[in-house]
């Protein structure tokens, strides 16, 4: 049905966002890390 649809729709874009969030906070780290050595 459409709301299950329009869910995994959803569920999709947040583990985007949450994948491309984790990959600036590594970008971060490592910044923050070649800053410190």
């Amino acid at each position: 049905n459409e709301a299950s649809e329009r869910e995994k729709r959803l569920e999709i874009k947040i583990k985007r966002i949450q994948s491309e969030y984790e990959a600036d906070i590594h970008k971060l780290e490592n910044t923050i890390y070649s800053h410190r050595n």
